[in-house]
């Protein structure tokens, strides 16, 4: 399921839909379930991706930020590609269950890393 904010639906509109979402390298099962551009001062500054997994409850963290890395590299670059908007820093969220953007749920087990992509490439912060 994808979601498109407000903010998102403008930023990605005239794009086709987003790509499919490669295998994880823990094999981890995914679907995007939110995707959006967050403007700020009239300029996009940030990608947010949040992504539902079937099964969390074995994963530890050292597994996710290998798979959140990979989601960085191998679908969140593209997606600013494809979009054609200038963005600065990706958000990536892995979730058990749907939480709204900028919602907190302490009852989901999830997992959430920053990137920085002014270089191309995703470096974690």
């Amino acid at each position: 399921m994808i979601k498109y904010g407000a903010i998102g639906l403008l930023a990605f509109a005239g794009g086709a839909m987003a790509q499919p979402v490669p295998d994880l390298p823990s094999g981890l099962v995914v679907q995007l379930y939110d995707l959006r551009q967050i403007v700020e001062d009239g300029e996009p500054s940030l990608l947010y991706l949040g992504f539902l997994a079937d099964d969390l409850s074995s994963v530890e963290y050292e597994t996710a930020s290998v798979d959140l890395d990979y989601l960085c590299e191998n679908f969140a670059l593209a997606e600013v590609a494809q979009s054609g908007q200038e963005t600065d820093e990706v958000s990536i969220r892995i979730m058990d269950q749907p939480i709204a953007y900028g919602d907190a749920d302490p009852d989901v087990k999830q997992f959430m890393s920053f990137y920085d992509i002014t270089t191309g490439q995703c470096t974690w912060h």
